[in-house]
């Protein structure tokens, strides 16, 4: 089954090398960098509207679709940009600064290109550290859940909750949801966080219940990552029990 697969795979890196050819001309060059990222090389450009013109090529010939044993598939596309001398005096740092502005497509939405600005190299410096930092957040009990009462417009009875997850970095204060949650994604620590959220919110459910003598209901928001996770199930009905 494998090898089957293997012998798939080559055909179509060669299809996409193809696609990359005829988007550029034949004194630019192509590179693979490593992984699925390639560097393609622009020499004596009359303007950068120019390098432009070749990502938006690129995107339109690399996001039609590929076959492979008569099953279609689709390539999101992103693209960053480093003009030279503007963007670094040397290889090292043009392909630095054209990695980070691909990172930048990437985030925004998928089939796009990204010109590099010094203000993208802020952002990087500021995801790196933030990456660090919530790899311990956990340990560290920065990482808790608020809840967001939910109201019967009728009777002004309180029904439910949302649990809504927050970080209280001890750096730098509050940060946004949507900045780390999009970040414990990417590094791969969101089944932690919500595993800890979903602890949190059938504990306090349990409490206000007995409290209250109440039928709560408590909402808990579950990452389109986490379904990836074929062991979701089994990890719910874990906590459940406990």
């Amino acid at each position: 089954m494998l090898n089957k697969v293997y012998e798939n795979i080559r055909p179509h890196q060669k299809q996409v090398a193809h696609r990359f050819q005829s988007c550029i001309r034949e004194e630019y060059v192509q590179y693979r960098q490593g992984g699925d990222e390639s560097l393609v090389v622009l020499e004596q450009l009359n303007d950068a509207k120019e390098a432009a013109i070749v990502a938006q090529k690129l995107i339109n010939s690399l996001s039609k679709p590929l076959y492979i044993s008569s099953h279609e598939f689709y390539l999101g596309v992103s693209i960053g940009i480093s003009i030279f001398p503007d963007d670094g005096p040397n290889p090292e740092m043009l392909i630095k600064n054209a990695d980070t502005a691909m990172y930048q497509s990437k985030n925004n939405r998928k089939n796009q290109f990204s010109y590099y600005t010094e203000q993208m190299n802020e952002r990087s410096k500021r995801r790196f550290a933030l990456e660090n930092q919530l790899r311990a957040a956990l340990q560290n009990n920065e990482i808790y859940v608020v809840y967001q009462p939910q109201i019967d417009l009728k009777s002004y009875r309180v029904y439910g909750f949302e649990a809504l997850v927050r970080w209280e970095n001890k750096v730098q204060g509050l940060i946004s949801s949507v900045e780390f949650i999009t970040i414990a994604e990417s590094i791969g620590i969101i089944d932690d966080i919500g595993i800890f959220v979903l602890r949190e919110a059938i504990h306090h459910i349990k409490l206000w219940n007995r409290k209250f003598s109440n039928d709560m209901t408590v909402s808990v928001n579950i990452s389109s990552r986490q379904f990836d996770n074929r062991r979701l199930p089994e990890i719910i009905t874990s906590v459940l029990r406990e």
